[in-house]
């Protein structure tokens, strides 16, 4: 009698994570609106933190990607995947970011009443004002989704194809890519975070905050790496030498995270500028 085999790809486990994932963000979604009823406005400054932290994420998902399919190397292969499906909830942050939107005054100094007495407010309302802060959200959430839909077109042709016209099309949109993420990165910093105190600037916030985006895309696909690595679907594929290159390159972009950062410390403390100081002291003391 012959024997059959079985042909089921074996699974990495992920999908059982699924549900308590959802039951968590659902009991988390339940305290924050208790938050909301018991304090309005603390509750929408509360959410800008893990907003603009899942942000990185998926964010710096879509930059490495793109960074992977310009550059190559066995280091991105295996976590092409996890970052276009990181990359691919870019949307969903257009749902989360509402809470932004409707308390817009309660979160950002310059978007109150008030603020058109102050004559520095007064002065960058070309830029700083509730409708171009939103339409701007719209344009960045845009370029990101065109972007991460894009390459995942590709690449699925590419696979059934094996076209170099393909993937040299895959490439080219990746380069772009990284321009448009480097650029979207930098004004998300300045209109998310930076103008959180408004009457505070400076030239190394934006690459500070675009280098944090990869950083955080790194340790998340290392994370989820590291969790599948012992699965029967992986254990054979997942060798020393993925986590290898992976360490390095975490660690490259987490020194270059800390010398944008200290950079940025260390101009503000040499010119000792009454504008500037502020935003250290006030975390400082």
């Amino acid at each position: 009698m012959a024997t059959t085999t079985s042909t089921t790809p074996a699974a990495t486990g992920i999908a059982r994570w699924q549900m308590p994932a959802l039951i968590a963000g659902i009991i988390g979604m339940v305290g924050a609106l208790a938050g909301a009823f018991l304090d309005r406005p603390e509750f929408f400054r509360a959410w800008v933190a893990p907003f603009v932290y899942w942000f990185l994420i998926a964010a710096g998902a879509l930059a490495v990607l793109c960074l992977q399919y310009v550059t190559g190397g066995e280091w991105g292969v295996l976590i092409r995947r996890p970052l276009g499906a990181a990359a691919r909830t870019l949307p969903l942050f257009l749902l989360l970011g509402l809470p932004l939107i409707l308390g817009l005054p309660h979160i950002y100094e310059w978007a109150r009443p008030e603020a058109a007495a102050d004559h520095l407010l007064h002065k960058k309302q070309l830029w700083l004002n509730p409708m171009g802060w939103g339409i701007r959200a719209l344009v960045y959430f845009a370029l990101m989704a065109l972007w991460a839909w894009r390459i995942r077109v590709l690449s699925l042709d590419f696979a059934k194809t094996r076209s170099p016209y393909t993937e040299l099309s895959r490439r080219k949109w990746a380069a772009a890519g990284i321009l448009v993420m480097v650029m979207v990165l930098t004004f998300t910093s300045i209109d998310w975070v930076m103008s959180l105190e408004p009457k505070w600037y400076s030239s190394m916030f934006g690459i500070a905050f675009t280098v944090g985006a990869g950083l955080s895309a790194f340790a998340f696909v290392t994370f989820f790496l590291t969790t599948i690595s012992r699965t029967q679907a992986m254990i054979d594929i997942l060798k020393p030498n993925h986590f290898r290159d992976l360490g390095n390159l975490m660690l490259a972009f987490t020194m270059l995270w800390a010398y944008t950062n200290f950079s940025q410390f260390l101009l503000i403390w040499y010119g000792n500028i009454k504008e500037e100081t502020p935003y250290y002291l006030k975390r400082m003391h």
